[in-house]
């Protein structure tokens, strides 16, 4: 993955719990200091110690620490020089993923080693949109779940997320997420 993926992570666990918190989290890796030098491609497996070793500091799932990945992920790179990207992606939700393997590709003529997953909607109605995940990385449904999330929130088009279908055998990953429009307040008069 390129050194933007720990970088950002390294942001997360900052943000929430502080520079020594990281530290300790690199310590139980024995993770260089600097895993994230973003346009360097580093091994995969270095993500998912991270991510092992902060679920272990924090005491929590790794799931769980995939899925606020997810979430910060979309969060910081809305207010970190990809906004207009993003803006250009969709102006709500389902444009935006409608449109997010266009975002990829142009992505991928900068980051050329990247390997980007591709997202398919499926179906849609009024309050739903089903959505297809593909990717040659395997253990990053938990991600997703939060990225998803995360665009809902920056849209303001709350839905929630749910893993309808979940395949990781052979080579690669394919998982369906639902994503149900969550019913909005009336105003009171």
């Amino acid at each position: 993955m390129y050194g933007l993926v720990n970088r950002v992570f390294a942001d997360l666990v900052v943000s929430n719990h502080g520079q020594d918190a990281w530290a300790a989290i690199l310590r139980k890796t024995g993770v260089d200091s600097d895993p994230v030098v973003v346009m360097d491609v580093y091994d995969d497996d270095i993500t998912f110690q991270l991510v092992e070793a902060t679920s272990l500091h924090l005491g929590t799932e790794a799931h769980e620490v995939l899925e606020d990945f997810g979430k910060h992920w979309i969060g910081h790179l809305a207010t970190e020089g990809w906004a207009s990207l993003i803006a250009l992606t969709g102006d709500n939700l389902l444009q935006f993923l409608t449109n997010l393997d266009r975002l990829h590709s142009t992505v991928s003529s900068t980051m050329t080693a990247a390997r980007m997953p591709t997202f398919k909607v499926r179906e849609t109605t009024e309050t739903t949109i089903k959505l297809d995940y593909m990717s040659t990385r395997k253990g990053l449904a938990p991600m997703v779940t939060g990225l998803l999330i995360g665009l809902s929130d920056h849209f303001d088009d709350q839905y929630s997320v749910q893993s309808v279908h979940s395949d990781e055998s052979g080579d690669s990953a394919h998982h369906t997420f639902l994503l149900t429009k969550l019913p909005t307040l009336a105003s009171a008069p």
